[in-house]
């Protein structure tokens, strides 16, 4: 079982911490800026990666129009089925359902339509990850606690709520993220704003309305912490409206000729 699994959910929590998420996500982010892009994973990997993901804004139609896209990748959702598990029969009569107490006190469980996966509690709680909407995550969820039906449980689709949204926003320029981390910190406080290139990457930013941006050179921007689709559409604007100054060759800002990244 991936190490993971045990990083994104804790038994019981129904919260959401962009922090922590935020750090949850330097590994996979780290390494695939270092390849030069690739694929978006879901926040709980299952080896399974979908290029069917829907943009939600449109195409660029001609040169002087928008160039940015919004994607979302994942969604996150939770639910209480409103009885005990075993977790162990769980794990020994599913496929594709794992279990290993020493490493994680939930089962993972795995759906191939659609694709995603589910983490089970002793308590009746499961998490859904992996799904591109909320109906796809819906639906997932509705599955796991079919299946647990046919097992012998009565489970209670209860307090069903999205927790996370995930997307990637490609801005189409590369940005000079030294000096936006330097603007950044004049302006606010590392409270704000974490820039360590040595370790990762990206900038880590946190916003007013509790989204967290990982800001890469390429212009590319994962977005997460938000609760509903439209808030991260809604901050498509104030996003761009923060990096388009750091654009590389703007002249909208004046940057040191020694700003190499």
């Amino acid at each position: 079982m991936k190490e993971v699994y045990e990083k994104n959910f804790e038994e019981g929590d129904d919260g959401y911490d962009p922090l922590e998420h935020a750090k949850q996500l330097i590994d996979d982010e780290f390494h695939k800026e270092l390849n030069g892009g690739g694929k978006q994973l879901s926040e709980v990997s299952d080896g399974v990666t979908n290029t069917n993901s829907s943009q939600i804004l449109p195409e660029r139609q001609n040169e002087d129009e928008d160039e940015s896209t919004l994607t979302i990748t994942n969604v996150v959702s939770s639910v209480d089925l409103k009885c005990k598990i075993d977790l162990k029969t769980v794990a020994l009569h599913m496929r594709n359902a794992e279990y290993n107490p020493k490493k994680f006190s939930g089962a993972v469980m795995r759906l191939a339509a659609p694709k995603s996966c589910g983490i089970l509690f002793a308590s009746g709680r499961l998490n859904c990850t992996g799904c591109k909407n909320e109906e796809d995550s819906r639906l997932a969820c509705r599955k796991f606690a079919r299946i647990l039906q046919l097992l012998g449980y009565q489970p209670r689709f209860s307090k069903f709520q999205i927790v996370n949204f995930m997307a990637t926003l490609d801005l189409g320029f590369p940005l000079r993220l030294q000096r936006f981390y330097e603007v950044t910190m004049k302006k606010e406080s590392n409270s704000v704003v974490n820039y360590e290139p040595e370790i990762f990457p990206g900038v880590i930013y946190f916003m007013k309305n509790k989204i967290t941006l990982l800001i890469f050179v390429s212009g590319k921007v994962t977005v997460t912490g938000a609760k509903e689709r439209r808030t991260i559409e809604d901050s498509v604007k104030d996003i761009k409206s923060l990096l388009t100054p750091f654009k590389k060759g703007s002249d909208a800002e004046e940057f040191d000729n020694d700003d190499i990244y």
